[in-house]
């Protein structure tokens, strides 16, 4: 059950940071999806920085495994009146880094706000016929003196790096906080989406940094 962690989802309070607001469009898109060559049963993922090598026939021959954990994270004004007033700020990945297909160089994520997440499944038999993919994190956000945000706060985008726009494969959005499915990838399949994180801003929080992982994982019955 490959398991990819995220994020140290990170909110911190104090200095004013510029962050763009974006909003996507409803599910028009085809999948972002690629065939695999039938092998012995595997299932894979990958997210960020993370990668996975297949060999020239498109078998999947090994897992690039890294203890890296890719960061997207906010800072929010010292403003007063700004702190929960639910505006909507992007977390952003830092550092900046543009993440591209597994499969495909020419097609990335956008730069500076989004994260690439991939699965894929392959089996040369006909059952199970399909892998899922869901996401989980924590209930809270913690900082090193112990106060909590709660991360149902932080609510998440999922879309394709061709349109921008929603990939009927995946769930489009929801809020972390618990686990949620994701995806289901079909037998002898990859699939890759973009994903961006965004904090709600509800309430206001005694100052400091606020760290959670989020992880992504792949499975078959």
């Amino acid at each position: 059950m490959p398991r990819s962690p995220l994020v140290s989802g990170l909110l911190a309070y104090g200095q004013m940071v510029a962050l763009a607001v974006v909003m996507h469009t409803p599910k028009e898109a085809a999948a972002w999806s690629f065939n695999l060559k039938s092998a012995s049963r595997r299932v894979f993922m990958y997210v960020g920085t993370a990668t996975y090598t297949y060999n020239a026939q498109g078998i999947a021959t090994g897992v690039n495994n890294n203890a890296t954990v890719d960061n997207m994270q906010t800072t929010l004004p010292e403003n007063p009146s700004f702190l929960g007033s639910n505006y909507r700020l992007l977390l952003n990945n830092v550092p900046r880094t543009l993440y591209t297909s597994q499969w495909n160089q020419a097609r990335a994520c956008p730069l500076g706000y989004s994260i690439i997440v991939g699965a894929g499944y392959q089996n040369s038999s006909t059952t199970p016929a399909s892998a899922s993919v869901t996401i989980s994190s924590p209930s809270s956000l913690t900082s090193p003196e112990g106060y909590q945000i709660p991360f149902a706060s932080i609510t998440w985008d999922s879309y394709s790096p061709d349109t921008l726009r929603d990939d009927p494969l995946w769930v489009g959005r929801g809020t972390l906080g618990t686990t949620q499915a994701l995806a289901t990838v079909q037998r002898n399949t990859v699939s890759e989406v973009c994903f961006e994180f965004a904090y709600a801003n509800p309430t206001s929080y005694p100052a400091g940094t606020y760290e959670g992982i989020v992880t992504f994982t792949a499975s078959t019955p």
